[in-house]
């Protein structure tokens, strides 16, 4: 089925105020974005908020005509309401008016007297006491301030049409009088999108022509949705030196991208051999399903990662409006460990509880959230199905018997939400929870279903024969990442002037290195590490934060909990023996025969490894029953090592099992003394690259010069056919970019230069992902390079293939040496696809006028047309 997207109306709200009123202009933003997400979409309509610190740019002119332009008359067209806001403070003058904000309203009076539109809105804040400052001077520039905030007052009040305002009493009690104000405004039937809203309501009125039983409270309801699942989970986080728990799911959640895997199981393929088989024997996988897939690998894959990623609540949305009659209406969403499964869940049923209108609310399908964990853990003496469980089983509302049955009979008027079918873990008892999917989709064919799951174990193929449709939860881009870091500050700092800095840090650093952006697509750990850089910058050193943030994680891995019924034990495993049991876990994954490709233990083994370590190293009496607990509580919580389904666990993320794998490496090297240096560089060759490197950044230098001098030589240049990609050459980069005091490698480093330089200059025609990897390590190591300064740039440049990477040149030497004058010269040599990435490295490095000019010049003046395109 081909996606439909629904047309959108989207309308702006612009937002005037000096700068004394932070807290009630942050009030603004998120009542709109709350009913942009709960309430606005069901109509297909948007408001997006308009001010000047998100909006306007700098520029050449009076700044606040500047401003005007790039908000106000850029979107007058859709301008539907100016909302302003004073306190104590009435702002600067602009030059036409006695301040940025009184001109705002200047223009907004003139346009509405024009059109009709936009409408205005006027808050003052209540001051009973005027705040004044100990200075004298200061304080006569307060007082004059207040004087012109009361002149501006009763200047509307004169006004032959006077402009609603409205006085609050503090910051704190705008939000009550805002949100009873507004939500008033946008049911209005005289507002331009009412003609829509109505449409919709009709529309369903005629579709679902019986009302609503009178036994259904829907306020109780919403009110135990609110309070079920508002609260997001900290369970598996250190929150240690700040307090999260006033932290809502619903102003934090960020919906991903999803895309439809309805043949191909992305996830399948990637479980190692020896995991299949163990699988398949025990009837987790289905043979046919695993001969398949393997066997269309490659043109399923390539099929699965052509589809456009889509946003899952548009996937969501458009099953929820299919056709009763027609197919669509059912889903799967997988996704892996810490993804977001549960809080989609959760998210969607507080979407339906956030809508403040019943009347629109009575339009919305009635989420029914049912947790299949319980589920199958409810006894029942009859035969279970999700309408008896709800009735009967100790959940977090109370239904009165019969009133799901009238509900569900009635058209459109309920979903079901199933979340979480791989925390049934008995295999049998999965089966019959999907026979009662399947029974109750048979039953109620109009009602829509939602069920996630992790991937592992998870068997798609008796839910495609019931017309399921299988979608897989994608990594957080960086759109999403960033709206995540604004929404996670906005709400967890009470001062805007202290979250802004915290979350450019964070931002800056997840741009920066590849090590903490390798972390960040996954919600549970861009969490962390939001948590983690509350109290200190991220590490860019990747051995320092992945010590410090799997410390986060390992800290809520309360073994004490699973130890409770074993005295004198549980409080004998801290941070140190946690750490040794999974350098274990990851010593004994890396010698499995797919080695590091395989993030994937079994239970029984992985209760072997603790038993081992809980009865050699601690001499513990009961340590096989111990290890039972200890992997028995792995399946009910996610820590840093998870349950995955089918009786197998991994690291929340490879990260991690790679961290720990050269945290054993160095513990051999460094305290066993069972390897030397020759051992490590072994490594390569094992295709254990990135556990080298984090090796690299946690011993001595002197052992990292060898592995770099030994990665640089292995290939002789003199015979290098300048094709043939050299992967050692990134890999010693990197090497030298985590080792901790480079400098003292200076030897290794021009060595390692000099032979960098010389694939860039004798190269003839090498795969472009080579050349990446280069320009790409080269800007992680920046201008720290060792021996660097020996290097004399006298304009060489690549001069074979005009189809060789020759504009990577650049950007490698601007990454490396950080000198303008070098790509300046390069912006005139002969080559033009040395000029092409010349532009572009000034462009991006040196944006000033003297850059403008140059670029000015090579787009006039380039005999090439690539050169001139880029510096246009």
């Amino acid at each position: 089925m081909k996606p439909t997207p629904k047309p959108l109306s989207q309308y702006h709200v612009f937002l005037a105020s000096p700068g004394d009123v932070g807290v009630e202009r942050q009030y603004v933003r998120k009542f709109f974005d709350d009913y942009n997400r709960s309430t606005a979409h069901i109509w297909g309509a948007r408001f997006e908020v308009v001010d000047w610190e998100n909006y306007a740019t700098i520029g050449v002119g009076r700044p606040q005509e500047l401003i005007n332009q790039q908000t106000l008359e850029k979107y007058r067209e859709s301008l539907a309401l100016v909302i302003g806001i004073m306190g104590q403070r009435f702002g600067s003058p602009s030059g036409k008016a006695e301040s940025g904000t009184e001109e705002e309203y200047n223009w907004a009076m003139d346009s509405h007297e024009a059109t009709g539109f936009p409408e205005i809105k006027w808050f003052f804040r209540k001051v009973d006491k005027l705040e004044l400052p100990s200075d004298p001077d200061e304080a006569d520039a307060a007082l004059d301030q207040w004087k012109k905030v009361r002149a501006f007052r009763k200047r509307m009040q004169d006004l032959n049409k006077p402009v609603f305002y409205a006085e609050y009493p503090s910051a704190t009690g705008f939000a009550e009088l805002f949100m009873h104000d507004l939500n008033q405004w946008l049911a209005d039937p005289a507002r331009p999108w009412a003609a829509e809203r109505a449409a919709y309501v009709a529309a369903f009125s005629d579709a679902v022509t019986v009302v609503l039983p009178a036994e259904f409270d829907a306020d109780r309801y919403q009110a135990a949705v609110n309070k079920r699942f508002d609260k997001l989970n900290f369970e598996m986080l250190d929150t240690t030196g700040a307090y999260y728990g006033g932290v809502r799911l619903w102003g934090v959640f960020v919906p991903q991208s999803v895309r439809e895997c309805h043949q191909y199981n992305p996830r399948l393929l990637e479980i190692p051999k020896e995991h299949q088989q163990r699988l398949l024997d025990s009837g987790e996988i289905d043979a046919k399903e695993l001969e398949e897939t393997d066997q269309q690998a490659e043109q399923l894959r390539q099929d699965y990662f052509r589809q456009p990623l889509r946003p899952v609540l548009d996937v969501v949305d458009e099953a929820l409006r299919a056709s009763p009659a027609g197919a669509g209406r059912k889903l799967v969403i997988l996704g892996d460990p810490g993804s977001g499964k549960s809080s989609l869940i959760r998210f969607l049923a507080l979407r339906w509880a956030g809508i403040a209108e019943p009347t629109v609310r009575n339009t919305q399908l009635i989420p029914l959230v049912v947790e299949l964990g319980a589920y199958a853990r409810w006894q029942c003496d009859a035969r279970k199905d999700f309408v008896r469980f709800l009735e009967e089983a100790p959940v977090w509302h109370e239904w009165p018997r019969g009133l799901l049955s009238r509900l569900l009979e009635q058209t459109g008027r309920v979903v079901l939400l199933l979340d979480g079918l791989d925390e049934v873990f008995d295999v049998p008892t999965r089966e019959s929870v999907i026979n009662d999917i399947q029974r109750f989709s048979s039953q109620f064919t109009s009602v829509p279903v939602v069920l996630t799951s992790r991937v592992v174990g998870y068997q798609p193929q008796r839910l495609l024969d019931a017309e399921f449709r299988h979608f897989m939860l994608q990594d957080l881009d960086a759109s999403q990442i960033t709206d995540f870091l604004n929404r996670w500050h906005e709400v967890t700092f009470d001062d805007p002037t202290l979250a802004m800095p915290k979350r450019d840090r964070l931002q800056k650093a997840i741009h920066e290195s590849k090590s903490i952006a390798m972390l960040a697509g996954n919600p549970l750990l861009l969490t962390m590490m939001a948590i983690l850089n509350r109290n200190q910058e991220l590490p860019r050193d990747r051995a320092d934060l992945y010590t410090q943030a799997s410390r986060v994680l390992l800290h809520q891995w309360d073994t004490e909990r699973a130890l409770e019924n074993f005295p004198g034990m549980s409080t004998e495993i801290g941070l140190r023996e946690k750490n040794d049991i999974l350098r274990r876990i990851a010593a004994h994954m890396q010698a499995a025969p797919s080695g590091l490709k395989g993030n994937m233990i079994d239970g029984q083994t992985l209760t072997c490894l603790i038993e081992d370590y809980l009865q050699n190293e601690l001499h513990f009496a009961q340590a096989r029953a111990a290890a039972r607990a200890v992997v028995e509580q792995l399946r009910h919580r996610n820590f840093i090592l998870c349950f995955v389904g089918a009786d197998s666990y991994a690291f929340v993320h490879r990260t991690f099992l790679e961290f720990f794998c050269a945290a054993d490496f160095v513990h051999q090297f460094n305290v066993a003394k069972t390897l030397d240096v020759d051992s490590l560089i072994e490594l390569f060759d094992k295709h254990c690259r990135e556990v080298l490197r984090l090796i690299c950044g946690q011993i001595d230098e002197q052992f990292v010069r060898r592995i770099v001098e030994c990665l640089t030589t292995r290939t002789d240049l003199e015979k290098w056919d300048g094709v043939t990609p050299l992967p050692e050459f990134p890999l010693a980069i990197g090497c030298l970019s985590d080792v901790r005091s480079a400098s003292r490698l200076e030897a290794a480093g021009w060595n390692l230069l000099t032979a960098v330089v010389s694939c860039f200059l004798k190269g003839i025609r090498p795969p472009e992902v080579f050349v990446l990897d280069i320009v790409a390590a080269g800007r992680e190591m920046g201008n720290r390079w060792p021996g660097k300064s020996a290097f004399e740039f006298v304009g060489q440049h690549p001069e074979s293939d005009a189809f060789y990477h020759h504009w990577r040149w650049p950007h490698f030497l601007a990454a490396v040496f950080e000198q303008r004058a070098w790509i300046e010269a390069l912006s005139r040599c002969s080559s033009w696809d040395v000029r092409r990435g010349s532009v572009e490295v000034l462009a991006e490095k040196w944006p000033d006028q003297t850059t403008r000019d140059l670029l000015t010049q090579c787009a006039v003046q380039d005999d090439h047309e690539a050169t001139r395109r880029a510096a246009l």
